[in-house]
This record gives C-alpha cells, structure tokens and sequence, in this order.
C-alpha cells in the first residue's frame, strides 16, 4: 500500500469512526485468494481455474441440443456430419444435423441406449440397456436387429447387458458385457464368436490400441485387461477401485482409464450393483409405459463413486501412473485434445478438467448440469460434450469466450469491519481487461439486504473499497477479451479493520502455597517432603492442574504464591494486565502488578497479613491498539488463603507414663506432627482422633517403654500452607 493509499485509508477510518460507535481495530487484516484451492472455493461463470492457480477466460461453450431427456450415455458421428446421441430413460437415438436440426432417430424398446459405434458405411450399431440388444441402422433410418447374447445361441451363455462397443479397422464389431465378462466379436456379415470370457463380471468399457490390440475395463475389480485379436489376455494394471468405467487410447500409445468408488482390496467388497431405484418404474408406470424395468443395475452418475475416482496414465512400456485424482468429482468420461491435454468429464459437479501433465490440471469448465458423460472431439480442436441431469449437447470451441465473470467465497471478518483496499495480481495482454467488484452485507450468504456491486476496480495494485461497514464480503472478477488471448488474475487480497472485541478471561488460577516458578539460581533451596497438594504442582504427577503451570522452572519457595490467567483475545492482539488484590474484608482494590505481558506472576505473600484475599485481574488489549480504542476485561479469582504463622505446641503435661500436648493452628489445618527423643530421628505421631487434618489436634505418647533417666523431649509439627512450629519438655523418667 503505497503512501496515498495508507492515507486516504486512514482518513476514510477516522470519518467513519467519528459519526459510528463502533470501535475498531489498529491492525489491518489481510484476506488473501491465491492458488487452485482457494480460487475452488468459488463460483466460476465462463472462468477456468488453470493447474498453477490462475483465473482465465474458458473455452467458448454453447449450447447446440437441449432435449427432455435426463441422461445422455453416449455419442457418435458419421462422415456426412451427423451427429448422434443415444440417451435415457426412454431409449431414444437423436440425429442432429449439421445444420443444427434435430429428431428422433431410433426408439429402442430398451430403457437406454447405452453406446454406439459408426461404421465406414455410416451404418450404425447401437447397444441397448438393460437388456442388451444391438440393432443395426442404415442412413435411411431402417433398422433390425442385429445382435443379442442373451439368445442362449453362444456356448448357452446368458449375457444379460451390454456395456461398450467398438469397431476395428476392418468392421469388425466387439461388445463388453455382463453379468459373466464375456466379449464377443461381431463380423461384418451379423456372425458372432466369443473373443475372451474374463474373470471380471463386467465389462464396462472397451478401446483399441495402435498395435491392434484391445484394452478392456472392468467391474467389480477395476481391472484393465489387453486382449489380441485371437483372445489371448494380459492384465495391464490391478487397481485398486471397483470399476474402470472408460477409456482412451491416444496417437502415441498411452492408455488413459478412468477408476471409481472405493478401494476393494479387502474381505469386504463393496457391491456397486444394487437394484436401481423404484421412481424410474413408477414414473413409467404412471405414463402407461411397458418398456421393460425388470432386473436393472443402478447405473445412474448420481449414485456411482462417492468416494471420487483416478485416472491412470500406462505407458506403452507398461508403467502405470495418476494422471488425474479427486476425491470429490468422479471420472465418468475421457477425450483428447488437439493441444495433447487429456479432457476428464466429471459429476456430481458438471465439471470438466483438462490435465497437461501429472498433477497440472486445469478446471476448464463447471456446468450447470451434473454430469459430463461423454466428450467427443471433433473438428478444429472442437469437442462436443454431453451431460445427464439434464441431458444436453454442447460444443467446447477451441478460442476462449469474449466475457466472463468469477464469484469468491464469502469472506467472514467474525464481526462488523471497515474495508481497506482491494488489489491483485495477474496478466492483461493487448485487448484484454480484468474489473473487480464488491458487495456486502450482515448475513452469511448473499440476499436482499446485500449492498449492490460496487466497482469497477481497475488499479491492480490497490484502489479502496466501496462498499458499507459489514461483517461479510464478497468480491466479483469480470474477464473480457476482444481477440483469442485472455487476461489472467493469479491472486486477490482485501484489507480490512475488524470490530475491535474485548479480550477474554477464562479463569484465573491461584496454586498452592510455594509454588514459585523461577528462571534458576543457586540461592534457591529446593525442599522434599512437601505436603501432597503443593508437591503435585510442582512434579506435575497426578495433577492436571499442574500440567497448566506456564513454561518455567517450577520449585517451592516458602512464602510464594503464584497465579495464572487464562485469557486471549478474538482479534488476535496482544494482551496486558493489570493485577488487583483485596482482603475478604476490605473494600478497596490495591495494586499488586501492573501492565504485565506474561499470563502468570508469582509474588511473596509474607508480607501479608494472614487471612482470606481475592485478586481482580484486568485484560487490555492495548498493546495492539490506540489506547481510545483498547478494551478491557476482568475476572476474580477464587478466595485463597494467606496463612504464614506457625502452628502452636502447648499443653506439654506428663501423667503417670503418659505425656500429652495440644497443636493449634490459627488459619490452616495440621499437616503433619512429630516427635524426637535426645535428639534421635523424627517419628510421625497421629492424634487421638487418628486422623491429623483439623486446626485443633491432641496428642499422648506412651513412656512406659523408656529406660530411667532424663530426657529430651522435641515435637515439631507443621500446616498445609507448610508452616512449621515446635515445641520442647524435659521429661525424668524415675
């Protein structure tokens, strides 16, 4: 931001403070948008997002069919420019012309029209579902059918569906069915052999290699199979997915495939055959319809690959890599392009990438519709692409388009904010023009009460927002070009001041007696044998309050007491504090440390007089604000116990061979009492009551084991807060 920018930013701040209660923060907030991921999050209209993350102008797409149908399965064309697509869930072949007129072709008896090939006589073969039937159809729009492997009539095989077809150089059809893997050659004259039965239930999709031999996908074990011409298999690759749904093979041998749903290499396979679901039938069944819906597999895109799909790349030397990966489109189509980028039509999402090398893959366009079933390219470097929910034809073009727009993510600045500049980064060739725009508002998606777009912004390195104070934002991207080049917008960054919000107290912690934390120093006596409630928060064992300790070296130094807050802040910035303390009785707060920036503090309590105290802690968020826009917070803590007096030995009287004494502490209850005789080691005698807890304990010794003589008798006792005090008698035993 340069200097001009800085002020007018600042003067626009200070204005809108002036006539606002609202008090903001000093420090700008950046919201940056760079890269694939980022530029995903939104909605792009005629944009491409490219594989290293830049925004550019698509490829020019219209609109050539649109038909009531919901699924378009399959394309072809012949040499007279003939478009077909064969489509469900009413079994039609459409013809579109290269005029642009359309009609129904063929209608099959069949619920679709699952594939189709086109013959060097324009005759066409077309492959019905569920049960699977090909029906030959001549230019003239005669049919008959051709070839059914489900007649029993091949090696009594039952072949209930037909998934993909292709045709050789010589006319020779082939066709990959199910339920049993079986492929079947088709010569020119309607006779039909069994090429390959697989181990595979289901072949889903076929594609010739330049070395004339054909590559199979498979169902349920995601298998690429080779085949020759006399049936001899080779497993090209194992993947580890349930199906491998399609295929291309390009000009210098690399076999493309696309893999979908779960991996399956396990005890538990997951079944992608499941009955297809009941509205078909009902909606047929409510229209008079007797087209048949008995025995069908969901092969619908909507409940196909949930979990995402790959697309391998195996080289003629057999090496297989990803090409392509994403684990929220599913691969449901492949093509080529001119310019060598391999095209992968998608759904759910109605995308379509284009994937120059591994990993580099560009999203060339989002649809409206679901699914992107079938890409079929054509001539000059154009590709016709068909999509199902809804069933619509469209043309790719190879130029880009003249005018479109992106769409970011709604930005959530978590509280009302004041905007600063907007700015980007990107390329503007000769004739080409990048406009920015921006709206907001106070709900979490775009409605009515939205501020209207406001722009446009045409200064690259920064230029401020226009837009109202708002808790949301949302900038808008217009790309326009007037030849074949496109301008570019590798990122977009928006400033803003937050609502400056109050820091947060979350407690206030006051530990044991003693507990002192310390940077280390040899005047510092270590003591063992602490009572068990400050010794845990010193070792940390079997405490969790001692794992909140702060970072420092924690010892025990009588007198000490320490504390710790537990605050932050919502904006980030840097806290202070101020630290208060009263007695349980007195009414006004004193200081006991100020304008501390470490959440902890330990402090000599020996100069307090023994009682109850509370402390006051104030949280200032001023460090990182002007001190006329700091906000404050404060939390108390829990009464805790000042107690620095000893306890009291007294009553020290001997009866008979009995002596007996009283230990009294005036604030905190007894911890531990002992005696020693003549100056022997220390032993712990309990009370009468037989437990040492109370502020009050009374004690007896028995000497009727000790020798004539006199003695020197010491008792010591000590409190939780680890005060010690002593006593002394000289006893005569006679």
């Amino acid at each position: 931001m340069n200097q001009f920018l800085i002020y007018q930013f600042f003067l626009v701040v200070s204005i809108s403070l002036l006539i606002s209660n609202i008090t903001y923060g000093s420090t700008p907030v950046i919201w940056n948008q760079s890269g694939h991921r980022d530029f995903l999050k939104g909605e792009t209209r005629g944009i491409s997002i490219t594989g290293k993350g830049n925004l550019v102008l698509s490829p020019d797409i219209s609109l050539i069919l649109e038909i009531d149908e919901a699924l378009i399965w399959c394309l072809a064309y012949d040499s007279k420019g003939n478009l077909y697509a064969g489509t469900g869930n009413d079994g039609k072949l459409y013809r579109i012309k290269p005029n642009g007129e359309s009609e129904i072709f063929f209608e099959a008896d069949e619920l679709e029209i699952r594939s189709i090939v086109v013959d060097n006589k324009d005759q066409l073969f077309v492959a019905t579902f569920p049960n699977g039937r090909i029906y030959q159809i001549k230019a003239d729009g005669s049919h008959s059918l051709f070839f059914d492997p489900g007649d029993g009539n091949i090696d009594n095989s039952k072949s209930n569906y037909i998934w993909s077809l292709a045709l050789d150089p010589n006319g020779n059809l082939y066709v990959g069915t199910g339920d049993e893997g079986r492929i079947y050659r088709i010569s020119q004259n309607g006779t039909s052999s069994l090429l390959a039965e697989l181990e595979e239930a289901h072949v889903m999709a076929l594609a010739w290699e330049k070395t004339g031999a054909l590559i199979a996908g498979t169902a349920p074990e995601g298998r690429i199979y080779r085949i020759s011409v006399t049936g001899d298999l080779s497993v090209l690759y194992d993947s580890p997915h349930t199906e491998v749904n399609t295929l291309w093979v390009d000009e210098k041998g690399f076999v493309f495939a696309g893999a979908l749903s779960k991996t399956n290499h396990g005890p538990d396979k997951p079944s992608l055959y499941s009955s297809f679901e009941a509205s078909v039938s009902q909606t047929r069944a409510s229209r008079g319809d007797t087209k048949t819906t008995t025995n069908m597999i969901d092969r619908s895109p909507r409940r196909l690959g949930a979990s995402g799909s790959v697309v391998y790349r195996i080289k003629p030397t057999g090496q297989v890599e990803e090409w392509w990966k994403s684990k929220t489109d599913v691969c449901l189509s492949l093509a080529m392009g001119d310019d060598g980028q391999l095209l992968v039509g998608t759904g759910p999402q109605g995308r379509v990438f284009s994937v120059l090398e591994r990993g580099n893959n560009t999203l060339l366009i989002d649809l409206d519709e679901s699914q992107v079933t079938t890409l079929m390219p054509i001539s000059s470097g154009n590709i016709v692409t068909a999509t199902s929910n809804r069933g619509n034809l469209y043309i790719l073009r190879s130029h880009p388009v003249r005018k479109a727009e992106y769409i970011s993510e709604v930005l959530d600045t978590q509280g009302s904010a004041m905007w600063g500049t907007i700015r980007w980064k990107g390329v503007t060739p000769p004739k080409t023009a990048v406009l920015l725009y921006t709206r907001s508002g106070n709900t979490d998606s775009p409605g009515q009460t939205w501020s209207n777009w406001v722009g446009p912004y045409t200064v690259a390195q920064g230029e401020l927002i226009h837009s109202p104070p708002a808790r949301y934002l949302q900038w808008k991207a217009v790309l326009t070009t007037q030849n074949v080049e496109t301008p570019s917008i590798s990122s977009v960054s928006v400033s803003y001041l937050t609502r400056n919000n109050p820091p947060i107290i979350d407690s206030v912690i006051i530990y044991e007696p003693g507990v002192y934390l310390h940077t280390p120093s040899p005047d510092l006596m270590e003591q063992k044998d602490l009572p068990s409630q400050i010794s845990v928060q010193i070792t940390g064992r079997g405490n969790p309050i001692a794992k909140k300790i702060p970072t420092g070296l924690r010892t025990y130094k009588k007198g000490m007491r320490t504390m710790q807050i537990q605050a932050g802040d919502p904006d980030g910035d840097k806290l202070s504090f101020d630290i208060f303390f009263r007695g349980e009785e007195e009414k006004v707060w004193k200081i006991l440390a100020e304008k501390r920036h470490n959440s902890s503090y330990s402090w000599d309590t020996e100069t307090f007089p023994d009682g109850y105290y509370v402390l006051r802690v104030m949280a200032s968020d001023f460090p990182t604000n002007p001190p006329s826009r700091a906000l404050v917070a404060e939390h108390f803590s829990n009464l805790f116990l000042v107690d620095n007096t000893s306890p009291r030995v007294s009553q020290i009287n001997k009866t008979a061979n009995i002596l007996s004494f009283q230990v009294q502490d005036a604030a905190s209850p007894l911890f531990r009492v002992e005696y020693s005789l003549n100056g022997e080691l220390w032993k712990v005698i309990y009370p009468q009551d037989g437990v040492t807890d109370s502020k009050k304990e009374n004690f007896e010794i028995d000497l009727g084991v000790l020798e004539v003589g006199e003695y020197t008798l010491a008792i010591r006792a000590r409190d939780t807060s680890n005060n010690t005090g002593m006593g002394k008698r000289v006893i005569t035993i006679p």
